[in-house]
């Protein structure tokens, strides 16, 4: 798996290298952009919340637990790969990158089976494509969403501030809305 006949450097090399320095930086780089992982802030977890008929979230997704402080903070019960145990829930988001770039689930598919034969409905962050989480939940015939909204308010934040709010977020989201080809 070398990247180049001139380059001995493989791609696992590269991926070590990119997760070291990852995990180096997150700190600083999560302190710098606070504001914008400020997820009051952010339009697309208000629409989680809209989807939500009960109080029951998983997040399957690694990282701080953001998300399920978050829901927490909305009055949710809201569990992460850490705290939870197999039950029902309102609501399963798969937050973790299994599926973008290989045909990884989030979880064992036995368990990620239980866990959705006993749910109501499931998010992907994912975007653009069908995931094998999409598809085991598609298996399961629940309701389902896939990342594009999460994509689209993103596309307004960055807007807002390349832009320096000249365009107001009610003026451009409609049209980013309308770029999506799929």
């Amino acid at each position: 798996d070398k990247i180049d006949s001139d380059n001995e450097e493989t791609n696992d090399d590269i991926k070590e290298k990119t997760i070291e320095s990852y995990n180096k930086h997150a700190k600083y780089f999560t302190e710098y952009f606070k504001d914008l992982l400020d997820l009051n802030r952010r339009k697309e977890f208000g629409k989680f919340i809209d989807l939500v008929k009960g109080k029951k979230i998983l997040d399957l997704g690694c990282g701080g637990g953001e998300l399920s402080l978050y829901f927490k903070e909305k009055g949710f019960e809201a569990y992460d790969w850490e705290t939870f145990t197999p039950r029902s829930f309102d609501l399963i988001i798969n937050t973790t990158s299994a599926g973008l770039t290989d045909n990884e689930l989030p979880i064992p598919t036995d368990l990620l089976t239980a866990l959705l034969a006993m749910s109501k409905a499931s998010i992907d962050v994912i975007y653009g494509k069908e995931t094998p989480f999409l598809a085991e939940v598609k298996k399961a015939k629940l309701p389902y969403k896939d990342g594009s909204d999460m994509l689209l308010e993103q596309g307004v934040i960055a807007n807002s501030l390349f832009l320096k709010s000249t365009v107001s977020a009610q003026q451009i989201r409609p049209i980013m809305k309308r770029s999506f080809l799929y």
